[in-house]
């Protein structure tokens, strides 16, 4: 193929809702009209397959200037609330494929269905339009369709301030105005805009004149601070409901709704205390947090209505077996020690989905400290770890809060200390990012079930995955040197996404990978499936081409049925086989 004559293909929102209309831009090489007479392309919505729509361009036929981008538009049916679409333009010469390009989109009803969570953490009164259009075009490439600001408030018991232009805590210049444009350009590009708030932080000047609302210790002297070193820096209220400090916060929030056009709250908590005193109406009453976090969910969406975006941080899973059934709209998880394996994540992912009765979607912010530029690690060994930590979260089902600010990668909990990604892996990112949106359903669906412990690895028969007739390391559970096996099923397909630890430096997920994963070729799979099997696909983005590829695949007898058997290719990082069943 005659490389890049498609410089790239973009659509006009990181997310559609049914009914809408999908513009898409097709932008080709510079000077390509030198020699297009017998040129054309050839545009397919697809899922797996199945074709939504085919269309066809004669460039010659085109009334305008192919500098310029070629602009379609497609309507998503009214009637589809959760899918994911291929989008694959073709350019032929003379008949022939020369270049092709391949990405997707995705429409829900809600945005919940499928949270793909960015950041932005620079709101400074010189930040540039032109900047801020590029960042979100950019954010908008990788479908990261709600955005948290962070830290963008002037104090944390007063989240606006009283001039347009104002200081943080950390004396940071930022601006309402730079704050509000970025509100107005997120939902250009259907991203939903998230207002960070912590639920019980509180500067010195608001603490002195409320001494009686604070979140105290045993001994009365000590304190609840966010900061050991300068403990009445930021201090920890009380969050019950007979403190005034609960009405206070939650007022705060609705004034940022309704003055700033933010559609939801990010509601912050630091992992501590998990008990306090109160000392409300001069009376010492001990008080367990975790509850008190619950009852505090519940009169916050009471207060702000069902239509606003609620999330909780469930620092480090606490208390996620009281929050997950709680009334927000998803389950967000920050990972931090002793959660260190790629197998915690998995765990993480897979409890709260039972704890939310299977009704809400996880997140996970797993930050990748690898690329803090203070831990000198080479940028390829950090990088080498997000792209592993990512296909972690989503072959297990869950999402990532990483990237943000354009092509940027969180390293820290102190979102200003990202980390720009080098275009290479910034391509390899988008690639994942397209994945996960162009087979949404098959990755994220709520009605998949995971069967990963009992039907692969140890004594289960079920599958099996060897290379040239040798039994391979594989299994459920994340494994140094072993080819991780998850396994989900539902009524219309089954998935068996392989994620590759064969030869990587550790299974700690948030430790630099100086290595990448030894490749695997021609990977043999048994599976052992009693339905009537469709067509079986597989789906890599770790090429860059996201294509299904239909794979061939036989019949065999097993003493318990029969088993189907095929050949996966290649397998680098990570992949995803998709079984159509009947």
């Amino acid at each position: 193929m005659e490389p890049q004559l498609i410089q790239k293909v973009t659509v006009d929102k990181a997310q559609y809702h049914p009914g809408e209309w999908v513009k898409i831009e097709i932008f080709l090489k510079e000077g390509i009209l030198n020699d297009i007479a017998n040129d054309n392309l050839k545009v397919e919505i697809n899922d797996l397959d199945y074709k939504f729509n085919n269309t066809e361009i004669r460039l010659t036929e085109l009334k305008q200037d192919l500098a310029a981008s070629i602009v379609l538009s497609w309507q998503i049916p009214k009637e589809i609330y959760f899918e994911g679409f291929g989008l694959d333009v073709k350019y032929y010469k003379n008949e022939q494929l020369v270049d092709s390009y391949s990405t997707g989109f995705d429409v829900v009803e809600k945005w919940f269905q499928a949270p793909r969570y960015g950041f932005l953490s620079e709101f400074n009164p010189d930040k540039k339009e032109k900047d801020i259009y590029q960042r979100l075009e950019i954010m908008k490439n990788f479908h990261l369709n709600i955005v948290q600001f962070y830290d963008w408030m002037y104090r944390h018991h007063q989240l606006l301030p009283l001039q347009e232009e104002y200081k943080d805590i950390f004396s940071r210049s930022l601006s309402l105005r730079i704050i509000r444009k970025q509100i107005e350009e997120c939902k250009k590009n259907g991203m939903l805009p998230m207002a960070y708030g912590a639920m019980y932080g509180a500067e010195r000047e608001f603490v002195v004149e409320h001494p009686d609302w604070i979140a105290a210790t045993k001994d009365g002297v000590t304190k609840n601070s966010l900061c050991n070193d300068n403990p009445e820096y930021i201090q920890i209220m009380n969050i019950a409901d007979d403190c005034p400090w609960r009405e206070h916060i939650v007022d705060q929030y609705q004034q940022v709704i309704e003055k700033l056009d933010f559609e939801g709250i990010h509601m912050d908590q630091y992992g501590f205390p998990k008990t306090y005193y109160s000392l409300v109406n001069n009376k010492r009453e001990l008080k367990d947090m975790a509850a008190e976090f619950g009852r505090f969910i519940e009169y916050t969406r009471k207060e702000l209505g069902e239509e606003t975006a609620l999330i909780f941080n469930a620092v480090n899973n606490w208390p996620v077996e009281v929050v997950a059934s709680k009334p927000q709209d998803v389950v967000y998880i920050e990972v931090w020690s002793p959660n260190d394996t790629f197998y915690h994540l998995r765990q993480l992912i897979l409890e709260a989905k039972k704890l939310a009765n299977y009704k809400k979607q996880i997140i996970l912010a797993a930050y990748i400290s690898s690329l803090n530029k203070k831990k000198k690690i080479s940028q390829e060994s950090g990088e080498r770890a997000a792209r592993l930590t990512a296909a972690t979260i989503f072959a297990n089902g869950g999402f990532h809060l990483v990237l943000g600010e354009g092509a940027n990668i969180l390293t820290d909990a102190y979102y200003p200390e990202f980390c720009q990604l080098t275009p290479e892996f910034s391509r390899i990112t988008r690639n994942y990012y397209d994945l996960i949106t162009r087979y949404s359903k098959y990755l994220f669906s709520q009605n998949l079930r995971d069967k990963s412990a009992f039907l692969t690895g140890g004594i289960n028969d079920e599958i099996k995955v060897s290379v040239n007739g040798e039994k391979m390391n594989f299994g459920p559970n994340g494994e140094k040197d072993s080819i991780w096996t998850i396994v989900k099923e539902n009524k219309k397909f089954k998935t068996l996404n392989l994620v590759n630890l064969m030869g990587i430096d550790t299974i700690k997920w948030d430790q630099p990978q100086y290595t990448d994963p030894t490749i695997q070729q021609r990977i043999e799979i048994e599976w052992l499936i009693d339905e009537d099997v469709k067509g079986i696909y597989w789906i890599t983005a770790d090429k860059g081409d996201i294509r299904p590829r239909k794979i061939d695949f036989i019949r065999d007898k097993h003493n318990r049925g029969e088993i189907i058997g095929f050949t996966i290719p290649e397998l680098n990082y990570w992949g995803l086989v998709i079984v159509k069943v009947d």
